[in-house]
């Protein structure tokens, strides 16, 4: 299972991009100019969050590259028609 539970990619004031957890009383849009703890490596078991921190200049996608994108809500108008739900 991986270490973090509210993973965030950004970019810092030195051009490099790092992986850091997001506070759980955070929302992500207030943390550009702030520090974070960065990971040394999120996807590994035994990936721990490090000393080092980091301060956000810019937030990223959540995954760097990624080989395919489903489109999540294919049938969502017929699960909203099911649930009652108007879409107009």
């Amino acid at each position: 299972m991986p270490p973090f539970s509210r993973l965030i990619r950004f970019e810092s004031d030195d051009g490099k991009e790092y992986y850091g957890e997001l506070p759980a009383d955070t929302a992500a849009a207030g943390l550009v100019g702030t520090e974070l703890a960065v990971y040394d490596d999120p996807f590994d078991a035994a990936g721990t969050l490090t000393f080092t921190k980091k301060k956000v200049t810019k937030i990223l996608s959540p995954i760097a590259k990624a080989a395919h994108i489903y489109g999540v809500g294919l049938n969502y108008k017929a699960h909203a028609e099911e649930a009652g739900v108007r879409l107009d």
